[in-house]
């Protein structure tokens, strides 16, 4: 089936309504009939069997909201082995009063699992020892969070703001703005930091590669922008365990980075030396070599001014996903340069129906429409 006969099967229908500034959905691990739907002004809504069924969470007294700021995402914790059951915390990402970005940790109540326990929150120290991570300007905050199939916790975080980076914040390496973070939340309650480093992260040992320079090792990769929403390919419906990272671009390009499974991190975007494919400002070196190309990257600038950035290109080599990785079929992408490059991305023949959330704008302001909508097929939607 060509690229522009699927297109033209999808359609959207209107699913749940009664909403404010929804920006994701998350379902629940423990009952299927049950969706979690964050809304970016603070509040976590609970909805079962389709209808919404009152708060989880209500975080409006704290979260700072408006603009890009907001509360973000919600992560529930799986099962660490040997238990069997999720032990029933779970993980917010937000905005904080001062406008940093803070990740807490909540349990369900022990009397209600569709209300959180406001009274449990906890939020993670940083290694500055502050519990929140400071964020300058109100733009590209991230603040999404996501357990992989290694059962740690991924956080995607913006560059800090503003146009081009200007502080080089995704290159610094003493910084956590602009990474993607990974941390072993496996902790008990009472661990003051509520978290630790797993001994496999790529900057573990403090350094970046090769070198003597200091690096945080809570650090999984470098160079992102605005890495709005990623996920991991689901291992439990016979996904690979790939990483797939929307990152939000400046003025031009847009672009999704890929990770094979088992690729031990350590990759670094480019951002802000490139844009895409592109180059970009390029005054301040990256923190280390070679940068990562994206897999796929596309154009939202005007048709008239529709060109690369002007610019020095980084005389060094890029990198792109390890063939070595793939666990299935690969398929061929085709960046603005002409270079075919193959990627492993499982692909699945028969659509499946999805609630999804109406996403931002590229400057990840979330639309003002109180709607999700269920994306499906004609063909399956026009057979029920």
């Amino acid at each position: 089936m060509s690229a522009g006969a699927a297109e033209a099967e999808l359609r959207l229908r209107p699913h749940l309504s009664g909403l404010s500034l929804p920006v994701a959905i998350v379902q629940d691990p423990n009952d299927a009939t049950v969706q979690f739907v964050v809304e970016l002004g603070g509040r976590i809504r609970v909805v079962q069997n389709g209808t919404l069924a009152g708060d989880f969470l209500d975080l409006r007294g704290v979260v700072l909201a408006g603009g890009e700021r907001g509360l973000f995402s919600i992560a529930f914790e799986p099962a660490f082995p040997p238990e069997t059951e999720p032990s029933g915390r779970f993980f917010v990402c937000f905005t904080g009063a001062g406008g940093g970005i803070v990740v807490a940790r909540f349990r369900r109540s022990a009397a209600n699992p569709l209300v959180a326990d406001m009274t449990s929150r906890m939020d993670l120290r940083w290694p500055d020892g502050r519990r929140f991570i400071p964020h300058p300007e109100n733009n590209h905050n991230g603040g999404h969070i996501v357990f992989g199939p290694d059962r740690y916790l991924y956080i995607g975080l913006g560059d800090g703001g503003a146009g081009n980076d200007p502080p080089h914040n995704a290159q610094n390496p003493l910084t956590l703005l602009g990474k993607m973070l990974r941390i072993d939340v496996n902790v008990p309650d009472a661990d003051l930091n509520g978290y630790q480093v797993p001994p496999d992260n790529p900057f573990a040992d403090g350094f970046l590669p090769s070198t003597t320079k200091a690096v945080l090792k809570e650090i999984w990769s470098f160079g992102l922008r605005n890495p709005w929403r990623f996920n991991f390919d689901d291992v439990a419906r016979g996904g690979s365990g790939a990483l797939l990272i929307g990152d939000v671009g400046q003025g031009q390009w847009e672009e999704v980075d890929f990770e094979p499974p088992a690729s031990g991190g350590g990759r670094n975007y480019g951002w802000r030396n490139r844009e895409g494919n592109h180059s970009n400002v390029t005054s301040l070196p990256p923190a280390y070599l070679p940068l990562t190309d994206p897999i796929h990257e596309y154009n939202t600038a005007p048709a008239a001014a529709r060109r690369s950035p002007a610019g020095t290109s980084i005389a060094a080599p890029r990198s792109g996903p390890s063939s070595s990785a793939a666990t299935s079929s690969p398929t061929s992408c085709r960046s603005a340069s002409g270079r075919s490059r193959s990627r492993s991305i499982r692909s699945r023949a028969r659509p499946r129906r999805s609630i999804c959330a109406s996403t931002p704008p590229r400057s990840a302001v979330p639309a003002s429409s109180a709607t999700l909508a269920r994306s499906a097929s004609t063909r399956a939607a026009s057979s029920t």
